[in-house]
This record gives C-alpha cells, structure tokens and sequence, in this order.
C-alpha cells in the first residue's frame, strides 16, 4: 500500500503478527520468570531468618513486634518471621533489595 508518498506494509503480513505475537509472548514470559525470582528470593530470604531465630531460641515470635506468631500461621508458612499484620505492613512497602531490576535473558 502507498499512502503519502511512503510505501507501507499495511495492513500487516502474517508473518509481521506472528513476530509481534511472539515477542509479547516472550515479554511475558520474562515477567513472569522475574516475578518467580523474587518470590524465591523472599522465600529463601524468610527460610534463613526463621532458621537463625530457631538456633536464637526466638522462632514463633514476630521480629517486628515480638509477639508470638499464632500457631496456624506456623503450620501454613513454616518460615514466617512476622505475624500477619507485621507481614502485611512489612510487604506493602518494598525495600530496596526487591525494587533493583532483575535481569532475566531473554527465553530464545
């Protein structure tokens, strides 16, 4: 298609939408495996903590208020350092370890 003078692939080829397919596809997935390494990170992060506070003889009780993190909070994350609100305050404000980009290559 011609239009002001400027040759255009309009409308697209299917081979132009398939290359735009397949890089949102891969942008996604780059999203998703960054998203999967910051849970990871946490969960190692938390799973460390709980460990030291065991071998401190603290384990079971919130790092943040001190008080004892209820028992089926325990048995549903066995690494939790925080009671529930302490985790909710906590997570609602990112450090600033979580804020760094992460950089995942891309899937090929």
């Amino acid at each position: 298609m011609r239009a002001f003078g400027i040759e255009t692939d309009w409308p697209p080829t299917a081979e132009w939408e398939d290359q735009q397919r397949k890089r949102c596809e891969s942008e996604l997935l780059d999203d998703i495996c960054a998203a999967l390494v910051r849970i990871g990170d946490a969960a190692t992060r938390n799973t460390l903590e709980a460990l030291a506070q065991l071998d401190a003889g603290t384990y079971g009780y919130c790092v943040d208020c001190h008080r004892q993190i209820p028992a089926d909070r325990l048995e549903a994350l066995n690494f939790a350092v925080r009671c529930a609100s302490c985790a909710f305050r906590h997570d609602a404000v990112p450090s600033e370890e979580e804020t760094e980009p992460v950089s995942i290559p891309a899937w090929q």
